[in-house]
């Protein structure tokens, strides 16, 4: 049998049995072994020995309990070790007691009204309703009690009178760390006993704080302290201003005796809701008695005391959260963040270490510090000296179309509480848009509170004044800027901030308004107008707000129009008005623009003027230069209670036309003035209508009902102009015509006035004319009617001369006249109709009286004219006339006449009538040229030569007339007259009564008085040639009783002169016979005037008044002898 080698077994070293594979998790054992070994079944024996102890010995101890028999001791125990956890001057005070089994954990003391009493003012400091000491069973069976817990239920904990207290010191932070850091530390004496640590929890405990009404007393729903050896940990949840606050904390201590304390508190309701509605611009937010709910934080709280000498340490940050100030309805800015504070006991100072703040999209990174006040700069209490800083901001406000900036700001002050004020003693900000500086104070009085600052900038750019521009200041003026100023730099700016932070007083229904001013001098801008309308461009100005109105003031600008036209903005103002009740924030613009007609013109075409819906026309149909002034009124904020815009343009033109017709008139060089808006146009300008002068006074209404159209126009024709726009009145006017255009009200007519004093105005068919100088005024409704023109209301009127009737023009001249009554001589009445016919006019002239003179010449100028050229006009004249004057007096009765004028010649003419004294006359012309006749007969020659202003000194007689065409123009034929007298001749006295040389006269040679006062004469006969200026006579005789003449010669020509010679035979009955004589008659009596005696004459000069020259010698010349003396 071998040896075996003998080993000693031990236990293994610590920690080597867990190593070994049966410790580890496993799915099978690691060894195949029995199902119980032998130790297994003796550790299990004695488990369940424990066990049964453990059962039976709570029962035992609970008999033991209900029989009383440990009661008094445990209470009495648990009461004593109740008071030496307690602070040394507090008492407690215990009402009903009783012993109940709280499961395996032990017994429990339930303490009935609890109250801890002052010892050193004997008041109540906290009194519970419930309260319960655990002990542990295991301190029972060793016969001392230990306390193991200790809950609180229901009661009041009063803290010190609240109102008295003052802010706190900075400095004395150091002694309240250092308090806090020792109470942390006593913590865990307080909280353990014999070693063991006390469990603590509290439920629905009230601490009430006097004088504190603000923030109310605090409500600990639940709460509980835990911990170990060295380290203790908290947490509860209470009730502040009806918000739920959870609180936790954690105290450790080292061995070497470093304390550290953690506490953290969520919705710590901070009692300043008011914040998120300060700067409201909704009435409704700032109401008295507005309840606004708390600023819920979230506090962070770290201390820590070294060991060794080292000053104690504290960090906090406080974070809000919900937070968003309201600017508007549905203007909300969201502010989060977190402030890291830090002690700096070697400074005595409140440090801000890398703060993040967001006001909405803007943030920044402060840093700073607090510091007490000297005492003689706060000598009413406690104060506070501040600086921040950041050099990592950022703006960007939500509403502000430019891009963010990078900024560093810092700002000095001081915050008195006492006062209720926060002074900002040094404002400064750089950022890349330029420098602000500034100061300002915020009193927090309970009343007004406000907020006073004053900031200047200086070559600013406008981006950053958008950037840094505080929303609530100057709503309009700031909502403005941002849509409609870009670019450009400030070159000199000031902000005096003066705001209340309340709005409403208790009381009072008067809200209070701020007293802010600023200015800003802008250069090189592009200034926004409004509406549609191109921006101003290179601009210089001004921005003003003072008295709750923002002036905007350009001087100078170019507005760059879409097409590439420009103009320049000469200066304007844009004013700013508050809002009224309901919100709305109107505007009124005043600004200037000068340029081209097009550019103008394409500048109004743009919303809100929107010009073209009132007439069409395009920017480029326009030239000229325009002084334009635009004035509007609109609302910047749209709402249901704003109004329309409203606008005004006032142009003042120079030299402009329209390229395209203006209702069928093509206007041009037009200068002076035109105002539009929404409801007319008023135009007031000279220029040319058809290039005609004319002066335009016109009312354009653009709405139906309000305003009535109105049309003065006063037009200078002369006859191109009068041709252009009036074609086929040249016939009628001649001559320069002021001619005044108005509207009729109510209708579409045209109330038309002209001048025609330096007129020629003619009625060429019927030979009435009116000369230059004579007044003459005409009067008409003008009516479009598609082409044609219709004259309504026509009316004549002249000193002398009148028409009334209705006209109607076409394109291609007079189409129709009818005048009811005319008027051409002081005795006229009659109606004319003029109605064209072909390239003609068809006439009819009607009434009871008309003076024919112009007519008589007219036609007596017709039936002398040479045959005209193609081209003429056209006439058919009809009349009917019941008494006609003529010349000398004389009137017709019953005159019928129809006239035919082909154009270029007068080819019928048919006269037809009685005279005054009731004898027929009768005219007929036919044919033209060579080919024409004329035919007449009048039963009183005296009376028609009369009336036709052909002799006026023949009394009664028959004449006729046959003539017939001689070439082109003239007329040829015999004319004869029969027993009639001649009255009162002069020339026929001067005949036989004039000398010469110191002879004889024709009556002494006879020697008897002739009497030529009264010839008769028995026959006159003449051949007649009449030219288409003159009349010439041949083989003329008059033969009578007492006197007898032969004459030949030119009655007048072209110059209107005579030349008539003749012999004149006074006694002419005898003197004749000697001609009968056969053979000496040839001698004694010539063959031509075939008397014995006679005296030859000559007539020459003026037609009208010509001279007369007798031959004497020729009286004593006999027969045929007589001519060597006639006038050659």
């Amino acid at each position: 049998m071998n040896d075996v080698p003998q080993e000693k077994i031990g236990p293994p070293r610590k920690g080597t049995l867990r190593t070994l594979p049966s410790n580890l998790v496993q799915d099978a054992p690691p060894v195949h072994s029995p199902l119980f070994s032998r130790p297994k079944r003796r550790r299990g024996r004695r488990i369940r020995g424990w066990m049964a102890f453990l059962v039976v010995l709570p029962v035992m101890l609970g008999a033991l309990f209900f029989l009383g028999i440990p009661a008094a001791v445990v209470e009495r125990e648990a009461i004593e070790a109740l008071e030496r956890v307690l602070p040394p001057n507090l008492e407690a005070r215990v009402g009903a007691t009783r012993v109940v089994l709280n499961g395996f954990d032990g017994i429990a003391v339930s303490l009935d009204n609890l109250t801890l009493i002052d010892k050193s003012t004997g008041t109540p400091s906290l009194h519970v309703d419930k309260s319960a000491v655990g002990v542990k069973f295991s301190s029972l069976l060793e016969g001392k009690p230990r306390l193991d817990y200790l809950n609180l239920s229901g009661g009041e904990l009063s803290v010190a009178d609240a109102s008295a207290m003052e802010w706190p010191a900075v400095a004395s932070i150091e002694r309240k760390l250092s308090n806090a850091l020792h109470a942390a530390g006593r913590l865990f004496s307080r909280t353990s006993l014999n070693g063991a640590v006390i469990d603590l929890k509290l439920e629905n405990l009230t601490i009430r704080r006097p004088g504190a009404p603000r923030f109310g007393d605090l409500v600990i729903s639940s709460g509980k302290l835990t911990g170990s050896r060295f380290e203790r940990q908290f947490e509860a949840e209470f009730v502040a201003n009806e918000r739920t606050v959870a609180l936790a904390g954690t105290v450790r201590k080292s061995e070497a005796g470093a304390i550290s304390l953690r506490v953290t508190a969520e919705g710590v309701p901070l009692p300043a809701g008011r914040l998120r509605t300060m700067l409201s611009a909704v009435e409704a937010d700032h109401q008295p008695g507005q309840l606004n709910a708390p600023i819920p934080l979230n506090v962070t709280l770290e201390a820590y005391r070294s060991p060794e000498d080292d000053p104690d340490e504290l960090t906090f940050s406080i974070t809000p959260h919900d937070l968003s100030l309201k600017l508007d309805d549905g203007d909300l800015v969201p502010v989060a963040g977190t402030i890291n504070a830090v002690w700096e006991p070697s400074r005595q100072v409140l440090g801000i270490r890398d703060s993040p703040v967001t006001l909405g999209r803007s943030s920044v990174l402060l840093s700073g510090a607090i510091r007490d006040l000297r005492r003689e700069r706060a000598p009413d209490g406690p104060g506070y000296e501040f600086e921040l800083l950041t050099n990592r901001g950022i703006s960007d406000p939500r509403d502000s179309p430019v891009r963010s900036i990078r900024f560093a700001a810092r700002t000095q002050g001081s915050w008195k509480p006492a006062e209720g004020t926060v002074r900002f003693d040094r404002i400064e900000l750089d950022s890349t848009a330029g420098y602000v500086e500034g100061a300002g104070t915020i009193d927090l009085a309970p009343a007004v509170p406000t907020a006073v600052f004053a900031l200047s900038i200086r070559d600013f750019a406008v981006a950053g004044v958008k950037q840094f521009w505080p929303a609530p200041v100057a709503r309009g003026a700031r909502r403005w800027v941002l849509a409609n100023l870009a670019g450009g730099r400030v070159t000199e700016g000031e902000f005096l901030i003066a705001e209340p932070l309340r709005r409403r007083l208790p009381g009072a229904d008067k809200e209070l308004t701020g007293d802010s001013e600023l200015s800003l001098q802008v250069s090189g801008i592009r200034f926004d107008v409004a509406g549609d309308i191109p921006a101003v461009r290179d601009a210089d100005g001004s921005v003003v707000f003072k008295g709750g109105q923002t002036e905007i003031t350009l001087t100078v600008g170019t507005a760059y129009l879409p097409s590439g036209r420009k103009a320049k903005a000469n200066g304007g103002t844009l004013v700013i008005h508050p809002a009224d009740a309901s919100g709305v924030v109107m505007a009124d613009l005043d600004m200037n623009v000068s340029g081209p007609a097009d550019a103008i013109g394409e500048i109004i075409t743009y919303r809100p003027i929107n010009a073209q819906q009132f007439h069409a026309y395009q920017p480029e149909d326009l030239s000229g230069e325009v002084d334009a002034r635009l004035t509007m009124q609109f609302a910047l904020n749209r709402k249901e209670t704003a109004p329309p815009p409203q606008w005004d343009v006032s142009l003042d033109v120079s030299k402009a036309s329209i390229a395209t017709p203006f209702e069928g008139r093509m206007l041009s060089e037009l200068t002076g003035a035109v105002r539009i808006n929404r409801e007319r146009a008023d135009i007031d300008v000279t220029g040319l209508i058809d290039g005609v002068p004319a002066d335009i006074a016109m009312i354009q209404p653009f709405e139906k009902g309000k305003y009535e159209l109105r049309r003065d126009i006063v037009l200078d024709l002369d006859d191109a102009a009068r041709k252009r726009i009036a074609p086929g009145l040249e016939a009628l006017v001649r001559g320069a015509t002021p001619v005044a255009v108005a509207s009729v009200e109510g209708s579409p007519a045209m109330a038309i006035s002209a001048d025609l004093t330096s007129a020629q105005l003619s009625l060429p068919w019927i030979g009435w004319m009116k000369g230059s100088g004579i007044g003459a005024k005409a009067t008409f409704d003008l009516v479009r009617n598609g082409n044609d023109t219709h004259l309504e209301n026509f009316s004549l009127d002249g000193d002398t001369f009148s028409a009334d009737g209705d006209v109607r023009i076409s394109p291609a001249g007079l189409q129709l006249a009818r005048f009811g009554k005319v008027r051409l001589n002081e005795a006229d009445d009659v109606s004319i109709s003029i109605e064209r016919k072909g390239r003609g006019f068809s006439i009819d002239v009607r009434g009871a009286s008309f003076d024919a003179r112009a007519l008589l010449r007219h036609v007596r100028e017709l039936i002398s004219q040479p045959s005209g050229q193609d081209g003429g006009t056209p006439v058919d004249l009809t009349a009917s006339v019941a008494a006609v004057t003529g010349f000398g007096g004389e009137t017709m009765r019953n005159l019928k006449l129809a006239m035919r004028h082909d154009g270029r010649n007068l080819v019928a003419l048919s006269v037809s009538g009685l005279s005054a004294s009731g004898f027929p006359v009768s005219l007929a012309l036919e044919g033209a040229g060579s080919g024409r006749t004329v035919r007449g007969e009048a039963l009183d020659a005296g009376e028609v030569l009369r009336f036709l202003d052909v002799y006026g000194q023949v009394r009664g007689g028959v004449l006729e007339i046959s003539l017939g065409g001689q070439g082109e123009s003239g007329l040829a034929g015999a004319m004869t007259m029969r027993d009639f007298r001649i009255f009162n001749e002069p020339r026929l006295n001067s005949i036989v009564s004039t000398r010469a040389n110191n002879s004889r006269s024709l009556s002494e040679a006879v020697n008897r008085n002739i009497d030529t006062s009264e010839v008769k004469f028995d026959l006159a006969s003449a051949r007649v040639s009449i030219g288409p200026s003159s009349l010439q006579v041949a083989d003329g005789v008059v033969r009578g009783p007492v006197v007898g003449s032969t004459f030949q010669g030119t009655v007048f020509d072209a110059d209107n002169r005579m030349r008539i010679t003749g012999t004149f035979l006074p006694a002419y009955g005898l003197n004749s016979l000697f001609a009968e004589i056969p053979v000496l008659g040839l001698f004694l009596g010539n063959g031509r005037d075939r008397g014995l005696i006679g005296v030859t004459y000559l007539l020459e000069g003026d037609a009208k008044k010509p001279e007369v020259s007798v031959n004497p010698l020729s009286v004593i010349a006999p027969g045929v002898f007589r001519s060597i003396f006639e006038y050659r």
